[in-house]
């Protein structure tokens, strides 16, 4: 498919047409439509996602039978009779989507991870995350009142890959100068790396996603060949690399308390030490009640401090959900009280005795575990729970020449290909009764 065999109109825009004659067998492959279908997009709640529960969803129209039509009349035009089965979009075998835009933007992420395209369907359901709820629902109204805007502002791309045939190697060399392409490196070096040794304590599924950000930065800006690495080869290059930057596993109740400032926790409230220092701040058990003394001057003080360091806004915003737990065991005692999140239902009955607080520790500690507290009873004091962690050296893995090297032997070379977003048509193009060519003759591609 060297050669462009003809361009039609079709509905305001043109399409290529290769041919391909193989084994006797004659088909014509087409470009894809990449229309955005407005009627689709929407706004949707992932319940099964804590770091992008806003999604806007969207289908991307690739093929349809009214362009396989305009094909076959072209074709007919020019003395060729084809069916329309035998008129079909490009071999695409990878698709993912896009932002062409050279700034990032803060409120739009792009998933964009490769998907096979064998089942070849008509139309793929695409997905961006939204930080904000009241932005997504913005961005649904903006795309179906005015898509040429929408499409004009966001920049988003369909991109695909084809199969040419030929054998090629990539190479993935990974240095210190690379892994600061990662911007998970680069927090963790920055905001938890400790000062002088540049210490930094993961828990596994963070050192996975630290290899697989390493790697994908790594591929991406990889200047060398646009060969497509299959997802089993990239999880085994992923594998390997892993192996490569982990450092000694350590024990939680190892470290130091110091030491826990450079423990990385993607929730910063819900991190096993400051949950205990919390709760012994604010608890005093007494044995034989079997209950706590609650110490409301010092729970108070305890978020004033959190406010303090990580904003009013901030801290507001996470009460109610699960995993903080700060202040809200607290206020005034009238038999039964709700705790936690309402989804919880939790209750600690609160026993008020003089001008104290107290509250049952068999209670207390069911609603440390419904809040999915990192953090145990010992009988004496909290403590925060058993975890193992992974040590590495953000310092070292920087100065490293060579962290890790692999060529991948690829069976077909890749070419990738992208194509901007287009509307839906305002009109359709009625070619049904034309005597006049409705196509322009091909020319061939460099």
């Amino acid at each position: 498919m060297e050669q462009i065999f003809l361009s039609v109109e079709y509905n305001g825009r043109r399409l290529n047409v290769w041919r391909e004659d193989v084994h006797n067998y004659t088909r014509f492959f087409v470009t894809p439509l990449c229309v955005l279908d407005t009627s689709s997009v929407k706004c949707i709640q992932d319940k099964y996602s804590y770091e992008n529960p806003n999604v806007f969803s969207f289908y991307i129209q690739l093929w349809d039978a009214d362009a396989a039509g305009i094909v076959q009349l072209a074709l007919k035009q020019k003395g060729i009779e084809v069916l329309p089965s035998d008129i079909i979009p490009l071999p695409m075998q990878m698709v993912r989507l896009s932002l062409n835009r050279n700034e990032k933007l803060s409120e739009i992420t792009v998933d964009d991870r490769w998907r096979s395209y064998q089942g070849q369907p008509n139309g793929i359901l695409f997905d961006l995350w939204i930080r904000n709820k009241d932005f997504c629902t913005e961005m649904v109204k903006d795309a179906k009142t005015d898509p040429e805007t929408f499409l004009d502002r966001t920049k988003l791309y369909f991109e695909f890959t084809m199969f040419v045939g030929q054998e090629a190697s990539r190479i993935i060399n990974i240095t210190g100068s690379t892994i600061m392409k990662s911007e998970f490196f680069a927090k963790l070096s920055n905001e938890y790396g400790d000062k002088n040794a540049g210490i930094v304590y993961l828990q596994s599924d963070d050192m996975n996603k630290l290899a697989r950000e390493i790697y994908r930065n790594t591929a991406f800006h990889d200047q060398q060949t646009d060969n497509y690495i299959t997802s089993k080869d990239e999880n085994e290059i992923i594998k390997e690399l892993l192996n490569e930057i982990k450092g000694e596993n350590i024990l939680s109740s190892q470290l130091k308390l110091d030491e826990w400032k450079s423990v990385f926790w993607n929730d910063i409230f819900s991190k096993p030490d400051l949950q205990t220092t919390y709760l012994n701040d604010i608890l005093t058990f007494d044995a034989d009640k079997n209950h706590f003394k609650y110490e409301e001057t010092n729970d108070q003080n305890f978020i004033g401090d959190l406010e303090t360091q990580y904003g009013k806004e901030t801290v507001k915003s996470k009460q109610g959900k699960v995993g903080f737990i700060y202040g809200l065991i607290g206020g005034s005692a009238s038999g039964s009280s709700e705790t936690g999140s309402n989804e919880n239902n939790v209750f600690i009955n609160k026993t008020q005795i003089g001008n104290f607080t107290y509250f049952n520790k068999d209670e207390l500690q069911n609603y440390l575990d419904i809040q999915k507290a990192m953090v145990k009873w010992t009988g004496e004091k909290f403590e925060p729970k058993e975890l193992a962690l992974q040590r590495i050296n953000t310092k070292m893995m920087q100065t490293q020449g060579e962290i890790f090297y692999k060529r991948v032997i690829t069976t077909k070379l890749a070419t990738t290909q992208e194509l901007p977003l287009q509307v839906g048509p305002k009109y359709m193009s009625n070619y049904s009764n034309s005597e006049s060519p409705i196509f322009y003759e091909g020319k061939t591609q460099n």
